[in-house]
């Protein structure tokens, strides 16, 4: 255990000489899933550390991650807006004093995500496209899958462009989240379905009114 995190089963080689300690095949159960983690942390002397790893990550319930890692230190979406089963494979390097806190300032991090059956709830930014879409839509949406390639850079979470398909309507997605909780993202929609879906709500209230009429 570390703070809220919580592994079970570990097994695998730990070897440390000539201020390097390594990571071979450690693999753990945690958060309903599978990791596997390789890699090494270099001593650089006066407390000061740099750890370079990739890890595999299999079946993992996104919120409990998001839970057991603090929001990963921010408060815009957290463990209270998401649920899913998420599968990576990442890459990291970062700098890290005695106490394994990371200078975010030099953390580096490319991350190939696989979120199956998403789902993301009472997210405020997504609010503002309420003139498009009915509100109650957005606060509930569920998607089936969800893959992209993220980067973590100069304090910035990267979010190349992406393609959503979820049950409120279909958009494109593309920004960044800085560790600040300055964030900027661009959202892209088609006309034709959110005239679509104005169309089906319209036609919706009309044969509803009708059958209020002739009872």
């Amino acid at each position: 255990t570390f703070n809220k995190f919580l592994a079970r089963k570990v097994a695998g080689t730990i070897a440390i000489g000539g201020g390097v300690l390594t990571l071979q095949n450690l693999d753990f159960e945690a958060m309903n899933g599978r990791f596997a983690l390789t890699g090494n942390v270099f001593d650089k002397g006066k407390g000061q550390f740099v750890i370079s790893a990739q890890m595999d990550a299999e079946k993992v319930d996104i919120n409990q991650l998001f839970d057991q890692c603090a929001n990963f230190g921010q408060q815009q979406i957290t463990a209270d807006n998401l649920q899913g089963t998420l599968d990576a494979h990442l890459q990291m390097a970062a700098p890290m004093d005695k106490y394994l806190s990371i200078n975010t300032d030099k953390l580096f991090v490319q991350a190939q995500l696989s979120i199956s059956g998403g789902r993301l709830y009472n997210y405020q930014p997504l609010q503002k496209l309420s003139s498009f879409i009915n509100v109650d839509e957005l606060r509930d949406i569920s998607f089936e899958k969800l893959e992209n390639t993220i980067e973590i850079k100069d304090k910035r979470v990267v979010i190349p462009q992406m393609e959503i398909k979820n049950s409120a309507i279909n958009l494109t997605a593309e920004g960044y989240h800085g560790f600040d909780n300055y964030m900027e993202y661009k959202f892209r929609v088609k006309l034709k379905e959110v005239l679509s879906k104005k169309f089906n709500r319209k036609k919706a209230k009309t044969e509803n009114y009708e059958e209020d009429k002739e009872g």
